[in-house]
C-alpha cells in the first residue's frame, strides 16, 4: 500500500524531536554536564513548530498569517524566557481578539471546502478544529492530526479502496472523531498515553452480509492526553 508523507514538518515528528531533545539536556544536567536546565522555558518552540508546519501546508491549507502570528508570538516568549530582552506576556492579550478576528473571516471563506473528495486524507489541525466530510469512493489512507485542537471526519459517505485501509492518527493535547459506514470492520493499532480511544462502531449483520466483501479500517498512531472516538 502506497503511502503519502507530508514531510519532516510533520507535527508528530517535530513533538517526538523536541521531547527527545529534553529527554537528553534532562539526563545531561543530572549528570552534570549541564546546570540549571529549565524545560519550561522552551515551550514557545511548540508555538513556532506549529507555524512552521502552516507554512509547509499545501496549497490552499496555507495560512500565512497564522502562520507568521505564532512564530512572531513563539520568538517573542522565547526571548523573553530567555533574558534576550523583557517584555510581559500580558501585554499581548490583544493578539487573541485579533486572532479570534481572523479566525472568523477565515472560516467565512473556507465553509465550502467542509466536503472533500479526496483519496487520501491528509488533515491537521492546530490550535484549532475543524467538521471535514469526505465522500470519496477510492479511499486509500492518510493522517489525521490534531494539536491542541480537534477534528470531526465524516467518512460515512466514502469507501474504501480494495479490502483494507490505514489511517494514521495523532493527537496531542486534542481530539479526534471519526465516523465510518456501518459495513467497515475497525481493527484498532493505535496507542494511548495517558488518554483514550473508543471504538463505538456498531455493525449492520444485514447490511454487511450484503456487501460484497467487509472493508477493514485499520486505525494506527499515538494519542497523548487526548481522546479517539470512532463511530458509526
Amino acid at each position: 500500500m502506497a503511502k503519502h508523507s507530508q514531510g519532516f514538518w510533520q507535527p508528530r515528528i517535530l513533538i517526538g524531536l523536541f521531547l527527545i531533545a529534553f529527554g537528553v539536556m534532562l539526563i545531561l544536567e543530572n549528570f552534570g554536564f549541564i546546570y540549571h536546565f529549565n524545560v519550561w522555558e522552551w515551550w514557545p518552540l511548540i508555538l513556532i513548530f506549529a507555524g512552521i508546519h502552516q507554512f509547509t501546508k499545501p496549497g490552499k491549507e496555507k495560512n500565512f498569517i497564522g502562520a507568521l502570528v505564532l512564530i512572531g508570538l513563539g520568538l517573542i516568549f522565547l526571548g523573553n524566557n530567555l533574558d534576550w530582552f523583557d517584555v510581559h506576556i500580558w501585554d499581548f492579550w490583544p493578539v487573541i481578539i485579533i486572532l479570534v478576528g481572523l479566525g472568523m473571516i477565515r472560516h467565512t471563506g473556507l465553509q465550502g471546502r467542509n466536503i472533500q473528495d479526496s483519496d487520501y486524507l491528509h488533515l491537521s489541525y492546530i490550535l484549532g478544529g475543524a467538521n471535514v466530510r469526505n465522500t470519496s469512493r477510492n479511499l486509500k489512507g492518510g493522517n489525521i492530526t490534531a494539536v491542541m485542537g480537534g477534528a470531526d471526519i465524516d467518512l460515512s459517505g466514502s469507501e474504501i479502496e480494495g479490502d483494507e485501509m490505514i489511517l494514521d492518527a495523532f493527537a496531542f493535547w486534542g481530539g479526534i472523531s471519526i465516523k465510518i459506514p456501518e459495513t467497515w470492520q475497525v481493527e484498532l493499532r493505535a496507542t494511548p498515553i495517558l488518554g483514550g480511544i473508543d471504538n463505538e462502531t456498531r455493525a449492520d449483520t444485514d447490511r454487511v452480509k450484503k456487501a460484497a466483501g467487509r472493508k477493514r479500517l485499520i486505525v494506527t498512531g499515538t494519542i497523548i492526553m487526548s481522546g479517539l472516538e470512532i463511530k458509526n
